[in-house]
C-alpha cells in the first residue's frame, strides 16, 4: 500500500477510482504506476494492489518511456517555476 495516505489527495483519489473502475473501468500504464510507486515499502505487491481495486495494469512500448519522461521532466520544472515542491501532492491534472 502507497505511503502517502497522509496526503490531503488520498481520499479523494480513491473515490476517483472507485468512480472510474464502476462506470467502465480504468486503467494506468507502466509510467503511472513508476511515479505512485516511489514510496512504496513492498513494491511487489503494488501492481497486485491496484489490480484488486479493479485498474487495468497496461503495458508501455519502451519507444514511449523517453517523451513520458521529457513530459514530466517539463512538469517538474513547472512546479518549481511556480514555487511549489517537486514532491507536489497535486494530482497531475493541476494545469
Amino acid at each position: 500500500m502507497p505511503a502517502t495516505r497522509d496526503s490531503p489527495f488520498h481520499e479523494w483519489a480513491k473515490q476517483q477510482i472507485a468512480k472510474a473502475v464502476a462506470s467502465g473501468g480504468a486503467a494506468v500504464n507502466t509510467v503511472i504506476i513508476s511515479e505512485a510507486s516511489v514510496r512504496v515499502e513492498k513494491r511487489e505487491h503494488f501492481a497486485r494492489h491496484l489490480e484488486n481495486i479493479g485498474l487495468t495494469l497496461l503495458p508501455l512500448p519502451v519507444a514511449a518511456a523517453l517523451p513520458a519522461a521529457r513530459s514530466y521532466a517539463r512538469y517538474l520544472d513547472r512546479l518549481k517555476a511556480e514555487g511549489k515542491p517537486a514532491k507536489s501532492k497535486i494530482p497531475l491534472g493541476d494545469s
